[in-house]
Parts: C-alpha cells; structure tokens; sequence
C-alpha cells in the first residue's frame, strides 16, 4: 500500500498494520482502560504478547502499528498510523501530522483503541515529536495504548498530572507463583509442581522471556528432568543468555558492555561505589541511563542505589570469567567485595573503621588479594541445619519470644540473607490460597515482629521496593550459605587434583550439616524441595568422602563416612558400594553380602536395574545399571 505525503509516494508496509495473533496466559490483572496507556519494560516482558491480548478483547474498533527503527522520519511515520486507522476513520494522502490529526476531527465513530508496539524504535526522532503531538491533539475517544522499552518522550508527567495516563510496567508484567502454574498447564500442557513453579518463579524474576525459553530447552524432558532442570535456569541457560546477548548487550555501545561486566559482581550499587571501583567518573550518569532505558537496572530509592536484574546479573558474572579467565575473575571478585564493605562502613558513620580499611585495603588491591581477617569466631551465626537458632556475641538469640508466622517468616529470609524475597513469593509460601490483602498484613505484622526481636543484635529486615531481605552484621556465619560454599570449593579442588583440599572441604560440609534443612517447617513445597536437595548433596558429599578414604586406605573414616551417606539418603548407590567395598577388604565376607541385598532391596523398590560394578568404588563413572535386570 502507498500513500502520498509532502515528500512523495510513502510504501506502507501491511505486515507492521497487522495485530499479531494472540498467544499465551491471558492475565484480566492486566488491562488499559486509560486514555493513554504506557507498556514500559525491558525486552522479554510480554509487551506485545499484552498488546496482543488486549487488542483480541477489545470491544470496540482497533487499529495497529508495530512500530520498526526505519520509521523515524515523520512522513512514514504519519503514513503508517494512517494507514492503521485507515478503517475507523475516512483517512486518506495524510501528509503531515496537521493532517491526520483534521481527519480524526472528522471522525464520528462512538471510540476506538489504537495499538503502537516498540515506540522505542523512534526513540529521539521526528517520528518521536510527532507522536508527541498526536498524542495530546487526537480525539479522547481514540484509547492509545503504547508499548516501549523505554518511556517515550511525550510530555508523561503532563499526562500523569491529567489523570488521563495508564501505567503497566515490567513488575505488573512479571510473572506470579500461580501465573506461571496456570502457565505451564493450560498453555504449554507440561504442569510443573508448586515448588518447581515457586522456584521458577524465583529465578527468573517472573521474566516472560525466560520461562518462554526455560519451557522451549526442556519440552522433549520428562517431568521429572524438567523440575531437576529448574535449579540451573536463570542466566546460566544457554537460551538465556543467547536472548540477553541478542536482545539486551548487542544494542549497547562497547564501553557500556564494559561498565556492566566490570560492575556485575555488586549485588547492589551507587555511582559513588562504581567510581571507586573502576577508578572513573560519571557512572551514576550510566547507571540512570541503564534504568532509563529499562536495561534490566532498576532503582528502589529514587535513583540513589541501583541493581540488576538476577538473570542479567547471572549471565554476566558468567561472562566476566569467560572473558578474563578465573584468576582474574576471582580477583576482581575480591576487589568488588572490599569496595562494597568499605561504601557498607562509610554509611554508617563509622568514620574511623572506615579509615582503617583504606589503609588495608588500598595497598591489598595492588596485590589482589582480600586481607586477612581479624577475628577467627563470626560475631553472629546462625544455623538452618537441625534446630532453627542464631547466636549473637556467643549467647543464643530468645527466639521463643516469636509468634510462629514472625518465626518462619525469618526462617525463610535466613536460607538467603542479604538477597531479596519479593512480598508475593512469601505470601503464598506462607499462606497459600488467602486473600492478598489478608496475606500481606500477615506479613507486616511478622516482619515487624522479627525487626524488633533482632535490631539489638545488629540484625534488620529491610524493605526494599516489593521485597524484604534479611541483613546480618558483615561478620556473620549461616550455615546454609557455609555449607553451600564448602562444597563448590570441594568441586574446584577436585578439579584441580587437590586431594588433602577436597578432603579437608567435604569433612567442613559435613561438619556444617547437622540435620535436615528448617525441619519445623512443614507444608511448604519450595522448603521440602530444598531440603531434600541439600539432604541429596550432603549425602553425596559422604559418598565422595567415604571413596576418597577408601581409596587412602583409611577404613575407619571411609566406614564412618558411608554410612553417614546410606542413612542421609538410602537412594544412592556410592555409599552402600563403598560400605560393601570396604567389609569386603576387612574379610567380613556376611557384612559385605548384607549390605549389597539391602542395597538391591532398595532399587527394588525402586523399580531402578540392579548395578554392573566395574571393580572397586572409586567414584559414580564405575556405576552402570544393567541392561538385563
């Protein structure tokens, strides 16, 4: 189709004018019944799928625009919103702005909606200024609805003040708990548990994209692969990161990429801290103009501190050893973290702390590396494992004096101190099916509750936005986050051939892991889900142990550690191989055929084949079920 404007013949592209088929969950929390509504979020958020639902649901005349970047001259622009509301209105060779704006006046139709999707494109344009103008001249019965990357500029604090102004940003956009369940059901028809839906939910943030993508790696999976693959989405995912490559860092200048690679590892972060840390000016400029450009950066507190979004986070901080290799990574690493205690001392006014640690610090940077602490006990621990507990100054904290939702409400903010827990993650763990309102004064009350218990102890649970986090004093120890520690240590020194390291590490995990994980807390899939995980990964942690003893000879430890492995978890094989290994080798020859019928009695019952050993346990590559059994 072309239309004539000042400057010739304009082709109007069809396919732009076309609304796209509607797909996906359509959520009725989402709707745009203001005169004009603003679509404002980062790439993958679901604009246009929202558009698109809109648009199908609309009850009276639409027209379509999918806005691209070659549209940034007025005269196409102009020719192509013509052309989408060629069939509500009698428009025809518009020529300027002037122009569709006399032909809508003409317009007697009862109202209309009009879509325009990735305005971005036009972002800074003529195409930009004559929006603008339609925009605040065309008749209020044409609803606009606009989806963009980033807020148009049209004047929207004027639009605001007018009371005619919509706004559907990336957290409306964000996927709930029980959206992505429905999700995953009624529309990809692969249901995923509650806690696996929980757990999604978590690490994508509720990202569109990421779910999309999370559900095209995993479609051929069985059910039971599927929720295993959840704990290793977020931006480790191949597909992940090839959209945040292609979609996020690809439009974005060299050095820009540079700023955010460098500034990945601070989980939260101020212009004045990325200035000491890169020893360079201006990054609030940058990090304004990344939460601007809705870039996965968003601010909690009117611009004075800003973070990234986990998935991005992720992507990067895996890029960032990519690209400078672990050594200079883990360096990094340490310098970031000794940035953010000393900006942590500088805002609390401990002046003369602060200055302690420039003096140490600075020269440590030279030499890359963190300097030693002072203290060999934590001022503060607190245990997950077994009994729910903190210690403070070496005297247990009176948690008894809590209301049971305060108590679990804590509990769930230790198992991830220092990161975020968004208010409906922990609503509908702790009440699931009670009214939102009900739910989220439930959780004030609790959390006001703990603050006061714990604010003596240097402890508090900020709000931060849509989110509460649990903030301990810098020095303090969770066994949780320990444990985790000591066995991705275990896993690099193994790497590396280091046995007496691995050794030392996986005794330190054991050692941490005293119990089940929150056992008082029951009813809680996502709990129960990660309980069994870390039951799981310190039985294998035994089993890995008891082997490496095996394989030094040292039969006693070896004992000790197996079984410890078979009573954490009777499901895995390495423990009961190296328990009947080592009977075998001490001459218990009615010991050894014990322990290998109870340990076939238990794949029985499994319904799993029995095993085809391979010589002596020495590790799980020598485990191969048998094809005849």
């Amino acid at each position: 189709m072309e239309l004539t404007t000042d400057t010739g013949r304009c082709t109007v592209l069809r396919e732009k004018l076309r609304a796209p088929e509607p797909a996906g969950l359509v959520r009725d929390r989402l709707t745009a019944p203001a005169a004009t509504t603003m679509v404002v979020a980062p790439a993958g958020c679901g604009k246009t799928t929202l558009l698109s639902h809109l648009a199908a649901a609309a009850q009276v005349p639409v027209g379509w625009y999918g806005v691209t970047e070659d549209d940034t001259c007025e005269n196409r622009f102009i020719a192509h919103l013509a052309g989408a509301l060629g069939g509500l209105a009698d428009i025809a060779d518009v020529a300027s702005t002037a122009g569709l704006l006399a032909a809508l006046d003409r317009w007697t139709g009862p109202g209309a909606v009009l879509f325009l999707d990735d305005v971005h494109a036009i972002a800074g344009s003529a195409a930009e200024r004559a929006l603008e103008q339609f925009l605040a001249l065309r008749p209020r019965r044409l609803r606009v609805v606009c989806a963009s990357r980033r807020t148009p500029d049209v004047n929207v604090p004027r639009l605001r003040v007018s009371g005619s102004l919509g706004e559907i940003g990336g957290d409306d956009l964000r996927f709930r708990t029980s959206e992505i369940e429905e999700l995953f059901a009624a529309v990809y028809g692969c249901p995923l548990r509650p806690d696996a839906a929980t757990a999604l939910a978590r690490s994508t943030g509720g990202w569109a994209a990421a779910l999309w993508l999370f559900q095209l790696a995993t479609a051929q999976r069985s059910a039971a692969d599927r929720h295993r693959a959840v704990a290793h989405l977020g931006g480790r995912c191949r597909h992940v990161r090839s959209y945040l490559t292609r979609n996020v860092l690809h439009q974005l200048s060299a050095d820009r990429r540079e700023f955010l690679l460098r500034t990945a590892p601070l989980e939260r972060m101020s212009g004045e801290v990325c200035d000491a840390l890169l020893g360079a000016t201006g990054s609030h400029r940058i990090l304004s103009e990344l939460e601007a450009a809705q870039l996965f950066t968003s601010t909690d507190d009117g611009g004075r501190h800003f973070r990234y979004h986990e998935v991005l986070r992720t992507h990067l901080e895996l890029a960032l050893v990519e690209e400078y290799g672990v050594a200079e990574a883990q360096q990094w690493y340490r310098r970031c973290a000794q940035v953010s205690r000393l900006a942590k001392t500088v805002a609390s006014n401990e002046l003369s702390t602060a200055a302690t640690s420039v003096d140490v610090l600075v020269p440590e940077w030279g030499r890359g590396r963190a300097p030693a602490g002072t203290a060999s006990v934590p001022a503060m621990i607190v245990r997950c494992f077994g009994e729910f507990g903190i210690e403070a100054g070496g005297r247990a904290v009176a948690l008894d004096a809590l209301r049971p939702q305060a108590r679990r409400v804590l509990q769930i903010l230790a198992l991830a101190p220092g990161r975020d827990h968004h208010c409906e993650y922990l609503e509908d763990l702790l009440w699931p099916g009670v009214q939102h309102s009900v739910a989220a004064h439930r959780l004030q009350v609790a959390v006001s509750s703990a603050r006061r218990l714990l604010v003596e102890h240097g402890v508090s649970v900020d709000r931060r936005g849509e989110s509460y986090r649990l903030c301990l004093p810098e020095s303090a120890a969770v066994d949780v986050v320990a444990f985790a520690d000591a066995v991705a240590r275990a896993g690099r020194l193994a790497a590396r051939g280091d046995v007496a390291g691995r050794l030392a590490a996986r005794r330190a995990a054991l050692d941490l892991y005293t119990g089940d994980l929150l056992p008082e807390l029951t009813g809680m899939a996502h709990v129960e889900g990660e309980r069994d995980r870390l039951r799981h990964k310190a039985a294998a942690v035994a089993a890995a142990l008891a082997a490496d003893h095996l394989a030094l000879g040292e039969h006693d430890r070896a004992l000790a550690a197996a079984e410890r492995s078979v009573q954490l978890e009777p499901e895995q094989d390495t423990g009961w191989l190296v328990l009947a290994d080592l009977h075998a080798e001490l001459g218990d020859a009615g010991s050894a055929e014990y322990v290998r019928r109870e340990h076939a009695r238990i794949r029985a019952e499994l319904g799993v084949p029995t095993l085809v050993r391979r010589g002596r346990s020495a590790g799980a590559d020598q485990i191969r079920p048998s094809r005849t059994a």
